[in-house]
């Protein structure tokens, strides 16, 4: 399943994607449901019956509960996430372009939820940003709370996959020695359009690659997917994280440059929203323009 979230008149709400052009308001057909992902996660063997009940509508194009895709505009599908939790390093190729080592652990730190932007929503920088890029990453939606989560439960935990663009403020994070600041630019992490369930994707999302324009996926060795993680694996990411940070539902992004992007270019001129000349030039403005492709 796809699973969204888009803005209703009454609010946010969750929803399905059954195609491009029709979602499904998951309120509509069950009140009952939570009104965030947050809560539903816990209910997806009741989506699950929706969609099967829904994915075929027949001629219906707009009617309640199906809605049409240009209706009501995406959030990010999941609106506010318990924490964002990010990992460095996170590629070995990427550690070698920088002369380091692949850290013996992951290499973790957070992200603000502000940063947050919907899939094809402008990436707006402030006046005095003049170091700045982009990075394409596959971000894990963990759907499922936990603490010491062993690597054989850890796919049990994982609700979805998404896409995530992930913009940063260079001269913020170089001058702090942290993370934190730099990579929260406000709308700096346009996601989705949707999230992706593990049970249409491969298992822990191996083999995946990405997609876009020749000149955003980057040289061809460096179109690597999660099999190329410093970690090896997607479960392994999870194995260190014995500690409360580890608990609620959260996004765990790791498939970061080496996934697709070429090497980052300054982005255009502070203060400018990112679209149109700026895509063509290798520059992010949304999150649907580099997206993920099934193992060959």
């Amino acid at each position: 399943m796809k699973l969204i979230s888009f803005i209703h008149p009454s609010g946010p709400r969750p929803g399905v994607a059954l195609s491009e052009k029709i979602y499904l308001d998951l309120l509509a057909a069950d009140p009952e449901l939570p009104a965030s992902w947050n809560l539903l996660f816990a209910h997806l063997d009741r989506v699950a019956e929706l969609f099967a009940q829904w994915h075929e509508p027949g001629g219906v194009i707009d009617g309640v509960p199906l809605i049409s895709s240009n209706k009501y505009p995406l959030l990010p599908p999941v609106t506010a996430p318990s924490k964002i939790i990010a990992v460095g390093l996170n590629y070995r190729d990427h550690a070698e372009e920088q002369k380091r080592r692949a850290p013996a652990q992951p290499i973790l730190f957070g992200k603000a939820s502000t940063c947050l932007q919907a899939h094809e929503g402008p990436i707006v920088l402030d006046p005095d940003l003049t170091r700045v890029d982009a990075e394409a990453e596959l971000a894990v939606v963990i759907g499922r709370a936990g603490k010491r989560i062993s690597r054989e439960d850890a796919a049990s935990h994982i609700a979805g996959y998404m896409c995530f663009n992930d913009v940063t403020n260079r001269e913020a994070q170089h001058s702090d020695k942290q993370f934190f600041r730099g990579k929260s630019i406000d709308t700096g992490g346009p996601c989705g359009p949707w999230l992706v369930t593990p049970d249409e994707l491969p298992p822990l999302a191996h083999g995946l690659g990405n997609r876009g324009p020749p000149e955003r996926r980057g040289r061809p060795e460096e179109q690597h997917g999660p099999a190329h993680l410093s970690g090896g694996r997607v479960d392994t990411l999870r194995q260190p994280a014995h500690d409360p940070a580890a608990r609620r539902h959260h996004r765990h992004r790791h498939a970061g440059r080496r996934g697709g992007l070429p090497r980052p270019a300054p982005l255009p001129a502070a203060g400018r929203r990112l679209h149109g000349d700026d895509r063509r030039r290798g520059h992010s403005r949304q999150s649907g323009r580099v997206g993920l492709t099934p193992p060959p």
